[in-house]
């Protein structure tokens, strides 16, 4: 059970704009103005523009006794209680240049933790950027940017630098968990014109990936071993055709290169479809996480493959389709498919719950589905599923589930 209690502030902290007018019935002399002109100061275009959140939530949870695979002891508690304080900052001394601050601090009581603990303060650093306009509609980036691509609400297969980013869920929202997550240390290039957009960014490798579960003494590790692992380029070019608004992103790491294209088209004033695609040469998800493991000293190197899988790297596809439509009542559906070629099937979980033992399928199946579903990058464990409003499908392959 979950219980949420959020009370939310926001606080705009703008630099206002002073305008007066005036005028007289008799004209004034043109000398008069080239020497108002003269002696006038110069206006400053400097503006500082600032975004506070102020977030509280209670969480009760109830555990099942018999489970196939228990819950870690540190996420075993029956409370939590997490007080956020969320901070957008952006300062624009030149018009030419402006910086950017997002920050999330967090301060978590809970059930087993003493308040004294190492966890009760977490700091997410999501941004921290610099960016120069040296031509109009050209700019240059560099910092910690959190680069978001796709259409699709549930599963973005072309948003490639969504890996490890993701911080404290603070919603179960899709769109919000895109927001609020961590940004790569890069150096971005971008282009607009009237028809279209190009850009191009560098994340270079900073440290060697850190183990997926790990505690930062002091709680505010900025986790550049997670967004800064290797070396990625991202390539993307935008422009209108047949009202589509395509996107075409070329990716490339060592190892995991990909393609991809993004569409959409709007239906009318209350629905818009879209599509994503991407593809390129990988290993499956099983032997990608064993080896992930093996390179951050999770598992030993010696740990063999348990689940019967084939380990070549070869051509895989991922999609994410559907539509989003306005109701009479001003809400919004969202009903997408997901195809992610390198997730499990039907096979590899039967492997899986075999490898495991034998257990009731009513008891297993929920629970050991949804954790792997869950994914920390967003990527569906599963190898096809339909989704409706972004909600996570928990226990089949294939299936449809409505919020």
């Amino acid at each position: 059970m979950r219980i949420g209690i959020v009370l939310i502030a926001a606080a705009m902290v703008v630099a206002p704009r002073l305008a007066m007018a005036g005028q007289t019935t008799d004209p004034i002399p043109a000398r008069v103005l080239d020497e108002s002109q003269k002696t006038s100061p110069p206006t400053s275009s400097s503006t500082f523009h600032a975004k506070f959140f102020l977030e509280d939530a209670l969480t009760t949870s109830a555990f099942e006794d018999a489970i196939a695979v228990p819950y870690p002891p540190a996420l075993a508690i029956s409370w939590q209680n997490r007080t956020s304080v969320d901070a957008i900052l952006q300062w624009k001394p030149l018009k030419s240049l402006s910086f950017t601050v997002s920050d999330r601090a967090n301060l978590y009581v809970q059930d087993q933790q003493a308040f004294t603990s190492r966890d009760t303060i977490r700091n997410d650093f999501r941004e921290g950027y610099v960016t120069w306009e040296p031509h109009t509609s050209v700019y240059v980036e560099a910092g910690r940017i959190n680069v978001r691509n796709g259409a699709a609400l549930g599963f973005n297969p072309t948003d490639f630098f969504k890996t490890r980013a993701l911080v404290g869920q603070a919603s179960l929202d899709p769109s919000v968990i895109r927001q609020n997550r961590l940004g790569t240390l890069m150096v971005r290039g971008q282009a607009i014109w009237s028809g279209g957009s190009a850009s191009v960014a560098f994340a270079p490798k900073v440290m060697s990936p850190s183990p997926v579960i790990e505690s930062d003494p002091l709680g505010v590790d900025p986790q550049i071993a997670a967004t800064n692992a290797a070396a990625r380029v991202l390539g993307t070019l935008s422009f209108d055709v047949l009202n589509l608004s395509p996107q075409l992103l070329g990716y490339f790491e060592r190892g995991r290169s990909k393609l991809g294209i993004n569409v959409s088209r709007p239906i009318g004033n209350a629905v818009i479809v879209y599509a994503e695609w991407a593809g390129g040469q990988e290993k499956n998800l099983i032997t990608r996480a064993i080896e992930f493991g093996q390179q951050t000293g999770t598992l030993p190197d010696t740990a063999p493959v348990l689940l019967p899988t084939r380990t070549w790297t070869t051509f895989r596809n991922d999609v994410a389709a559907g539509f989003s439509g306005t109701l009479a009542t001003k809400a919004t559906l969202n009903v997408e498919y997901h195809f992610h070629q390198s997730g499990l099937g039907g096979g590899d979980w039967g492997n899986w719950f075999d490898a495991g033992g034998t257990y009731d399928s009513a008891v297993v199946s929920p629970r050991v589905r949804q954790r792997s579903a869950g994914a920390s990058d967003a990527t569906p464990r599963v190898r096809a599923r339909v989704v409706a409003a972004g909600v996570r499908e928990r226990s089949r392959t294939h299936g449809v589930c409505v919020r």
